[in-house]
């Protein structure tokens, strides 16, 4: 996104579910992520952050009956490493970047996610798999 002076990222996902248990399919799943924002750009980018590099998802599923599933997941994120820059001082200094840095001075965020999530789904006209 350029007005932020972000840049491109790259991400990775990978997920598997197991159906061992009648009835019960469990998931996990794991997804990578960089972080777009470079130091120099920090210092504007502190309010409007959510960059998670690291996510871990859990979840399963219970099936009531032909036509009824339950859904339930547990996601955790976490930035990974702080997200940091210097802090830049309000008093224009040259043409780019217009404003200097204060020397000494850092501005960060780490953060976490958390969330659960359930669903519950009905199937119309169920048909059995030929086998």
């Amino acid at each position: 996104v350029a007005g932020f002076g972000w840049e491109n990222i790259s991400i990775l996902s990978a997920g598997f579910q197991y159906k061992g248990v009648d009835k019960l399919p469990l998931r996990v799943g794991y997804t990578y992520s960089t972080n777009p924002i470079p130091e120099e750009v920090a210092f504007f980018n502190i309010p409007a952050t959510a960059i998670i590099k690291n996510a871990f998802q859990f979840g399963l599923s219970y099936e009531a009956n032909e036509n009824w599933q339950i859904d339930a997941v547990f996601h955790y994120g976490t930035s990974g490493d702080k997200t940091s820059g210097e802090i830049l001082n309000p008093m224009f200094a040259s043409a780019y970047p217009p404003y200097g840095a204060i020397p000494g001075s850092e501005i960060a965020y780490d953060m976490t996610t958390s969330m659960i999530q359930f669903g519950v789904s009905y199937t119309f006209n169920k048909k059995e798999a030929k086998e």
